[in-house]
């Protein structure tokens, strides 16, 4: 969406997203910090959010990461 909206950044693909590898256990990490600093009611949402991103990146990752560098071809 960015590339598309910024017409400074026109010139790069459109799927240049697509090409975000996983972070390991960095997002799991803040995501522990978060839930121990923060205790309010929305806090439980947010981090089931998080969790479900974080399994759907791990699993989308690599199939994106494909396709990008096949349109690159």
């Amino acid at each position: 969406m960015i590339t598309r909206l910024n017409s400074e950044l026109s010139s790069y693909p459109p799927h240049l997203g697509f090409g975000l590898l996983d972070q390991g256990g960095l997002p799991l990490a803040i995501l522990f910090d978060f839930q121990q600093g923060v205790s309010c009611d929305i806090a439980a949402g947010v981090i089931s959010l998080v969790l479900l991103a974080v399994i759907y990146n791990e699993f989308l990752g690599p199939y994106l990461l494909v396709r990008l560098l096949r349109e690159a071809k």
